[in-house]
């Protein structure tokens, strides 16, 4: 076979011989020949390299890719672990060395740039350089503030920091400063509002500019969306949220807010917050933000005006100057039975059957609740130093508190109160009280029967007279499946001292949904008594600072006749003040929140037409309210009935409100901000001078108030007391 003709890319023969088919065999197209003129040589040269897809090789996926490199590695003998072991640390030297590289290239830029600095400065900027530095016999005399500032005098304009190596490193000034969007004075708007829509990053940011243009005005969304994640579902990054939790940590960096031009009260606050942690006493929120407000209003009572000490800055104050943390357990939520809403169905029309059957006026169904009050405002938690091992408590007994008994009607009447106390002697009672229980401050079954005999009967005989009713007018208590209320004896009591009382109960677990006082009264009386509290504490400790008394001199009164005696006001004037239209209308919107499909316990509905037609249906198909009708509901059937006891680990209030929200905007709550019409602003009668106003409250999505002025945010000022809108506008 005759070989190939060889192509000789040196010689400078003006004739070489190409087959016809050299394009097919090399791939590439070659020049045109012309009389006299030869091709040059590097042409032949610029032959593309084959590839591997030529020869049959397909594409695969990473993981293809990887599983055949660990059966390759197998074949030859090879450890894959190793490998990879050897693989990461190639990929990091590499690293390190690009980093040397760009490290080096920086530098040779920057000594260039100084360079060229150095020629074009001024002489006048070298004088003022030189005086600056040296001392009037020119030695060196720098003090630490010109050393801290040495690179921005010798390099005007431009921002340097520390390097790892020790030395300054240059960073060349931007027209504008970066700014820290992870801060969590601007991080809480972000997150607040990015759920709103739908994690857009064009909404979000268009949203941002239009609401607080002062803010988010540099803000795109390039940078929004490099904060996010599409899938599997659209949210914050783990990046993202790694970096807003290492920003928001205080750790004892000093940051105080608006005291920072105070340091005199800062040091005044400290000094009284360490006495009670040293005597043992528990510090918490409440306790706290009263020794801030009694300071701030002896000391420098004009910032009060815009200034409230809300609870959340009370929390960063003791984190950030403190260094103070609280561990506390809290309480699961009670888990609502797979039929609640049946459950809760089933016994509105017990109401509608007996009203209905019995002529019950609205006015006599009574529901009643209780609920505790701890008077030293703390459980067993407390503020105190990070990491500490033993942290010391002392009062933490549970005699500290009382338990408050509501009744009201649906017709917006309030019953007194009646206040459960512990103690055997006259001591451990308010002066006021005319009990002899001797056991704890919860309620028992001897509260239950004087709560009947002192409170209910009288009330309704009263009611039964003022309204013309028959001396055997029948009447229901609505109360809920506490052991004390479903117990045998009881029931029995009432079966035989009260023939006219009906009890009807709540379903256990759904106080949550069916009773009113769970629903939103406890809420308001809770949280009126925890500003009566504070007011207290306030003028307590600002009576001993107007005498002149130093920090180690100031007491918290610990005395339990003396907070006993205190906790009776507040209960009084909340009661006086529930007596009117305020009262009237705040049950009302209570019982509108007790919502069973369409229907719900304000006296319209339990009395409504449609309201009775619902109850002839569900009867036709309900045979467990059927049989308890035949068996007389209420009386015989209730008095022997098994019924299921509440968990009574569970915390049916939640969160408590802080007490820096007016108790208007608490009220306003229960509507979701939407009042029905004729529903007034309620008036507490206790004043609200420690609130912050309405418009700079806002609801969080899991509906907790807080509220959203600069003042009451510690991350909303810089270290020198100016505003972070200041800085950026």
């Amino acid at each position: 076979m005759a070989s190939a003709p060889v192509i000789d890319l040196v010689s400078d023969s003006k004739a070489e011989t190409r087959p016809e088919s050299s394009k097919a065999a090399t791939g590439v197209p070659q020049p045109r020949s012309y009389p006299g003129h030869t091709p040059p040589s590097f042409f032949v040269q610029q032959t593309k390299q084959a590839m591997l897809f030529q020869f049959g090789a397909k594409k695969v996926s990473a993981e293809e890719a990887h599983q055949q490199t660990k059966r390759v590695t197998e074949m030859l003998g090879t450890d894959y672990g190793a490998w990879l072991i050897r693989e990461a640390r190639r990929k990091k030297a590499r690293r390190e060395r690009e980093k040397e590289t760009n490290r080096l290239r920086q530098q040779r830029f920057c000594t260039k740039h100084q360079a060229e600095k150095a020629m074009e400065t001024p002489a006048s900027l070298t004088m003022t350089r030189e005086v600056v530095l040296t001392d009037s016999s020119g030695s060196v005399a720098i003090s630490s503030s010109i050393v801290d500032n040495l690179a921005a005098l010798s390099q005007p304009g431009e921002n340097w920091k520390q390097g790892q190596n020790g030395k300054k490193k240059r960073v060349v000034q931007e027209k504008h400063q970066r700014i820290n969007w992870f801060n969590p004075f601007l991080w809480a708007i972000i997150d607040r509002i990015a759920p709103c829509v739908a994690f857009s990053p064009q909404l979000l940011v268009l949203h941002l500019n239009l609401k607080w243009p002062m803010f988010f005005k540099r803000l795109h969304k390039g940078t929004v969306s490099k904060w996010m994640v599409k899938l599997p579902v659209r949210g914050w990054s783990e990046k993202t949220l790694w970096k807003v939790e290492a920003g928001a940590s205080l750790k004892r960096s000093g940051c105080v807010g608006v005291l920072t031009l105070y340091p005199a009260i800062v040091e005044e606050v400290k000094g009284q917050l360490q006495g009670l942690r040293d005597a043992g006493v528990t510090v918490d929120r409440l306790l706290a933000r009263s020794i801030i407000l009694a300071v701030v209003t002896t000391c420098e009572s004009h910032l009060l005006a815009q200034f409230k000490c809300t609870e959340q800055y009370v929390g960063h104050f003791l984190e950030s100057v403190m260094g103070w943390s609280v561990r506390q357990g809290t309480h699961a939520a009670a888990k609502l039975p797979d039929d609640a809403v049946e459950q809760c169905k089933r016994t509105l029309f017990r109401l509608v059957h007996l009203i209905n059957l019995y002529n019950i006026p609205p006015g006599l169904i009574i529901n009643m609740d209780q609920t505790r009050v701890i008077i030293l405002m703390s459980k067993k938690c407390t503020f105190k130093t990070k990491g500490a091992r033993q942290v010391s408590i002392a009062h933490q007994d549970e005699k500290r508190a009382y338990t408050l008994c509501v009744a009201s009607t649906p017709t917006g009447n309030i019953l007194p109160f009646q206040q459960v106390w512990a103690g055997k002697t006259a001591g451990s009672l308010p002066t006021v009280a005319n009990s002899n229980k001797t056991t704890s401050h919860f309620s028992t079954l001897k509260t239950m029967k004087e709560w009947m005999k002192e409170i209910l009967q009288p009330w309704v005989e009263e009611y039964i007279r003022s309204h013309d009713l028959p001396g055997n007018q029948k009447l229901i208590l609505f109360i809920d499946c506490y052991p004390v209320h479903i117990s045998e004896e009881f029931r029995t009591y009432v079966f035989k001292e009260f023939p006219n009382v009906f009890l009807i109960f709540v379903p256990a677990n759904c106080t949550g949904i069916m009773q009113p006082a769970d629903v939103g009264l406890n809420r308001v009386i809770k949280h009126s008594i925890r500003q009566a509290a504070l007011d207290y504490l306030v003028k307590s400790h600002k009576e001993q600072l107007d005498k002149g008394l130093t920090t180690t001199q100031i007491k918290f009164t610990t005395s339990l006749p003396a907070l006993r005696n205190a906790s009776v006001d507040p209960s009084v004037k909340l009661f006086e003040n529930l007596q009117g239209a305020n009262g009237r209308d705040l049950i009302r919107r209570t019982l509108e929140k007790c919502m069973v499909k369409e229907f719900n316990l304000i006296e319209e509905c339990l009395t409504s037409r449609k309201t009775k037609v619902a109850y002839w249906e569900y009867l036709e198909k309900d045979p467990t309210l059927r049989s308890e009708i035949k068996a007389k509901i209420g009386r015989e059937a209730l008095r022997n009935a098994t019924l299921q006891a509440e968990d009574q680990d569970m915390d049916p209030y939640g969160i408590p409100d802080a007490t820096d929200i007016p108790i208007s905007r608490v009220v306003a709550d229960l509507d979701h901000d939407s009042p029905q019409p004729g529903h007034v602003e309620f008036q507490s009668g206790l004043g609200d001078q420690y609130c912050v106003t309405a418009k700079h409250i806002d609801r969080e999505l899991d509906g907790t108030l807080v509220p959203t002025s600069e003042q009451e945010s510690i991350w909303a000022y810089t270290m020198d007391g100016k505003t972070v809108s200041n800085v950026l506008s």
